[in-house]
């Protein structure tokens, strides 16, 4: 139970709800509000006793408290009613008010507390999706960052060696010059590029969000929502205090209030108006309902119910249907989002990390090796062994920055790791990798891909569908008749929709990977080619598209 379940009690019995008395007076007025305080008051030992259970036992508690609440509504209405010495319904009555209060508090409280727990898990959802966003972002940032520092780094090496060369050439120096050159300069600028490319990454750290804060939004309800619903409160009051035919002039004054206002907004002309006209509408509707009801003879006071209550119910029908509508697309922009992120930031700092090493092992292994050649033939040396030496390795030098335009393969073992480690503040996560698939991983590059990608979609489906949001990866070698091949599999709990699969556009798909319900909770499983094999006819079959499930 929520402070909305509050909310729509509270306003629902003062009006449609509230207690239908012979005739109006402070008396009644002041039944109608004690008897809303008894039922909220019921309604509130409800929602304690439902926070001091264990979890299992909180659905039963709410439908009982609520139900208790609403089958003792009448009886305390018409207990203050005595006491105060206001009118209240004949005794045949009370049955059939029983009856009423029973189904209308438990459809409309039911349908409040289904509203709001699909609101709360599109807003946990969204605030898990936007957290990773922002690691996702920072990790692609610091990335850029270690690139540009590796690239600058990379760069004074080129610049400094050379000029340092230069000069030893110019000066016509001695082996002693060049030795020094080979044993100082190279060697110092080799191990900082060394350094610097196993320096530990910062870790990627989510910081959990609790809610995403969005403005109101307001978007037009299922046509016929609001009708449907102030039918349910009203009509069983009117069918047993109203005469038949003023009833059903009443639904057909409803029918035709609820066709105007669902579809003259919905007008191709009004597209950039509908709102502020649905509004418009309704409350003309409103209008129509209370004047009726007054010209039936209802009393003023009562017949003013339809005309602040339809307006309200269609308002607060546009705020849950534009509150749903905002989430649910801001959950497909976030989604969007960090499938992107997540497949920019594959590579992380590996690529500029490989680059960095290459250098350095250019400047050990070329480098130094020229400059040892040149001195290991001393009864060859001659003034101009320096400006062979210089020639022959200022190009080298020179183009030392061209490292960062190498092809490079695109994820490594670290960034697995470093996505599930971005996802853990958010998703309980745990990960199982043997031995034979790391060592699988290492040597496979388009492996390694294949895997990232369906790892990332696993847990992009556990934040967007598990109950509680986790997930298990499982990584391991297994054989088949095809030979060995890596097996992926992603658990996450909670229900999987009948037939649901991944989006014909997923990237994870399109490896292999394959979705399917395991026991109580859903499995994403792919089966990846680590190596050449003989042609043999694979086992594994591929399921046929049906719905989608992220």
């Amino acid at each position: 139970m929520s402070r909305w379940t509050f909310l729509v009690a509270g306003l629902l019995s003062v009006t449609v709800m509230s207690p239908a008395p012979t005739s109006v007076d402070i008396a009644a007025l002041g039944a109608t509000l004690a008897s809303t305080a008894a039922f909220l008051a019921g309604l509130a030992a409800t929602a304690l006793g439902e926070r001091r259970v264990a979890r299992r036992w909180r659905p039963w508690i709410v439908t009982a408290g609520v139900l208790a609440s609403a089958l003792l509504r009448p009886l305390a209405s018409d207990t203050v009613a005595d006491v105060l010495g206001a009118s209240a319904p004949a005794a045949w009555q009370l049955p059939f008010r029983v009856l009423t209060n029973a189904t209308v508090w438990m459809a409309s409280l039911t349908t409040i507390a289904i509203l709001t727990t699909h609101v709360t898990r599109l807003r946990q959802t969204n605030a898990r999706l936007l957290s990773v966003q922002h690691a996702l972002t920072h990790a692609r940032e610091d990335a850029v960052a270690f690139e540009s520092a590796a690239r600058d780094l990379v760069q004074a090496a080129s610049h400094e060696l050379r000029g340092e060369l230069r000069a030893l050439a110019a000066e016509q120096s001695g082996t002693a010059s060049l030795r020094a050159f080979s044993d100082d300069s190279v060697r110092r600028w080799s191990r900082r590029l060394a350094d610097l490319a196993t320096t530990p990454a910062e870790p990627v750290v989510a910081v959990p969000i609790e809610r995403v804060r969005m403005r109101p939004a307001l978007r037009l309800p299922p046509p016929g929502i609001v009708a449907v619903i102030y039918a349910l409160c009203v009509l069983p009051y009117a069918l047993r205090t109203v005469p038949a035919l003023q009833v059903m002039v009443g639904v057909a004054v409803l029918a035709a209030g609820a066709v105007l206002a669902d579809g003259v907004p919905r007008l191709r002309a009004l597209r950039r108006r509908r709102i502020p006209v649905f509004f418009a509408v309704g409350a003309v509707v409103g209008l129509g309902l209370g004047t009726l009801a007054w010209a039936q003879g209802i009393p003023l006071a009562l017949s003013a119910v339809p005309v602040l209550a339809y307006p309200t119910l269609a308002a607060a029908c546009a705020l849950c249907a534009g509150t749903a509508s905002a989430l649910r697309v801001e959950e497909r922009r976030l989604t969007a989002t960090v499938r992107v992120s997540q497949r920019v930031g594959r590579v992380g700092t590996s690529a500029a990390r490989a680059a960095l090493e290459d250098a350095a092992r250019e400047l050990h292994r070329d480098a130094q090796g020229a400059c040892v050649r040149a001195l290991a033939a001393p009864d060859r040396w001659t003034p101009t062994t320096l400006r062979d030496v210089r020639d022959e390795l200022d190009p080298l030098l020179a183009g030392l920055p061209s490292v960062f335009g190498r092809p490079r393969d695109g994820a490594s073992v670290q960034s697995l790791v470093d996505l599930v480690e971005t996802w853990r503040p958010v998703v309980d996560v745990r990960m199982r990798m043997s031995r034979d698939a790391r060592t699988a991983l290492e040597a496979s590059a388009a492996a390694r891909d294949d895997v990232f990608e369906i790892v990332a979609e696993g847990l992009l489906n556990a934040v967007k569908h598990s109950v509680p949001a986790a997930a298990t990866i499982d990584l391991d070698v297994v054989a088949t008749g095809a030979g060995p091949r890596l097996r992926v599999q992603v658990r996450s709990p909670g229900s999987l929709p009948p037939g649901a699969t991944l989006r014909g556009s997923s990237a994870a798909r399109g490896r292999g990977a394959r979705l399917r319900a395991d026991g109580s909770g859903a499995l994403l499983e792919a089966v990846i080619d680590v190596g050449a094999a003989s042609p043999v006819v694979s086992t594994e079959h591929p399921p046929h598209a049906q719905t989608s499930a992220s």
